[in-house]
């Protein structure tokens, strides 16, 4: 005969819809998802959030975001250092950089993993831009 603590212990634990399953707001890791807010052709029929204001022409919604660069300040160990990812299709292609010095202007070669996961206790400053920063705005 089994008593519930020993069903609950084989049940599937990767599962967060499975009652034995973990909690995923309890890991120590967080993922950043880049959108970003735009015109839509239509209102969408369930908004999961309140957008931050109406406008008179189109509605707005969530978009991917554009053609660009992802980078992101990460305090590691009490030093800055700087995570520069490539965003293409809307999709987080590469990270092509991630040191305290840059050295070139033009960086296009894969150093990492692409995936915006951080621990949920780093200090992280985001920024995007359409063009790749200079090495000395990286610096």
């Amino acid at each position: 005969m089994s008593n519930p603590n020993d069903d609950a212990k084989m049940g599937q634990t990767k599962d967060a819809q499975d009652p034995a399953g973990t909690c995923p707001l309890k890991k120590n890791t967080i993922q950043l998802i880049p959108l970003r807010y735009g015109l839509v052709e239509s209102s969408p029929t369930e908004e999961a959030i309140d957008l931050p204001f109406d406008t008179k022409s189109k509605p707005m919604g969530v978009r991917l975001l554009r053609d660009g660069w992802i980078y992101i300040l990460v305090n590691d160990d009490d030093a800055w250092v700087i995570r520069e990812y490539r965003v293409e299709d809307g999709q987080v292609s590469q990270l092509v950089w991630q040191d305290k010095e840059v050295s070139s202007d033009q960086r296009v070669s894969a150093v990492g993993d692409s995936s915006l996961v951080f621990e949920k206790v780093s200090v992280l400053y985001c920024a995007y831009s359409e063009i790749q920063w200079t090495a000395k705005k990286c610096s």
